[in-house]
C-alpha cells in the first residue's frame, strides 16, 4: 500500500513506499511456503476437504503476514508508552507481544540511552521523500537514528531505511553519528542491535537509486512535487 507525506503543501513518497520497489526474491518465498506447509500440518487431521485444504494453505501466509504487521504496530505502541513513563499493562497482550516488549525493556535496561526524538517525521526536500522514524537516541556515547522491528530477521532493506531516515533528518538540522537497527524477536524474546554507520554512504546511494526508479515508473502526479511535475511536463511536450 502507497503512503504519502504532505510537507507544506506538498506531497512526497514514504520511504516504505519507495523500498516496496524491491523485490523480497527467494526470501519471502521460502517464507510463504514455510507457512503453507505449517499451515498443512496444523490442519491436516481437521477434517475438511484436501481441496479446502490446499487452498487455505496457499493463502495462509496472508494471514500471517497480517498478524505479524498488527504485532509490530502494538509493540511500537508498547514502547512509545514506556519511553513517555506511561504504565503499559502485559497482562493481556498476546504471547508474540510480550515477547518483543519484554526484550525491549532488556535491551533498554542493558544499555544506558537517552532518547531524544520519538515517533518524528522527516522529510528531505532535496531528493523529495519523507518518512517517520521511530527514535533518535543516545546510545553508548553517541547519538543514533534507530528503528524497532519485530521481524525474524535483519533483511536488505533496514539499513537503506535508516540512512534515509538520517539523511532527511540531517537535511532539517538534526545531528547524528549513525544509524541502528533493534530486532526485538517476538518468538524467543531476546534482542539484536544491528548498526549500518560505516556503510551509510553505500546505502543511502542504493536509496535514491530506488528513488529516482520509483519517480520515473511508479509515481502517481503527487501535488506539487517537482519531480512529477517535471516527469509530466516532458511526458507531455512529446
Amino acid at each position: 500500500m502507497s503512503r504519502f507525506y504532505t510537507i507544506d503543501g506538498t506531497e512526497y513518497p514514504s520511504v516504505t513506499t519507495v523500498l516496496s520497489i524491491l523485490d523480497k526474491g527467494e526470501n519471502l518465498l521460502s517464507w510463504s511456503a514455510e507457512q503453507a506447509c505449517k499451515y498443512i500440518s496444523q490442519n491436516l487431521n481437521s477434517g475438511m476437504s484436501l481441496d479446502v485444504l490446499f487452498e487455505n494453505a496457499r493463502i495462509n501466509f496472508k494471514a500471517v503476514r497480517d498478524e505479524a504487521g498488527d504485532i509490530g504496530s502494538e509493540v511500537h505502541g508498547l514502547i512509545e508508552q514506556n519511553i513517555k513513563g506511561q504504565w503499559v499493562d502485559t497482562k493481556n497482550l498476546r504471547p508474540e507481544s510480550r515477547k518483543a516488549f519484554f526484550a525491549f525493556l532488556n535491551w533498554r535496561r542493558e544499555h544506558k540511552v537517552n532518547f531524544i526524538h520519538l515517533e518524528m517525521t522527516v522529510y528531505s526536500k532535496k531528493f523529495a521523500y519523507a518518512g517517520t522514524l521511530d527514535t533518535v537516541l543516545e546510545y553508548e556515547g553517541k547519538r543514533f537514528v534507530c528503528d524497532w522491528k519485530t521481524s525474524g530477521s535483519i533483511y536488505d532493506t533496514f539499513p537503506l531505511q535508516v540512512a534515509s531516515y538520517r539523511e532527511a533528518a540531517k537535511e532539517m538540522g538534526i545531528h547524528t553519528d549513525g544509524e541502528i537497527i533493534v530486532r526485538l524477536d517476538k518468538n524467543t524474546g531476546k534482542f539484536e542491535t544491528k548498526g549500518f554507520s560505516d556503510h551509510h554512504e553505500k546505502h543511502f546511494q542504493s536509496f535514491l537509486r530506488l528513488l529516482d526508479f520509483y519517480y520515473t515508473f511508479k509515481a502517481r502526479r503527487l501535488k506539487n512535487n517537482p519531480r512529477t511535475i517535471e516527469g509530466a511536463r516532458i511526458q507531455n511536450a512529446a
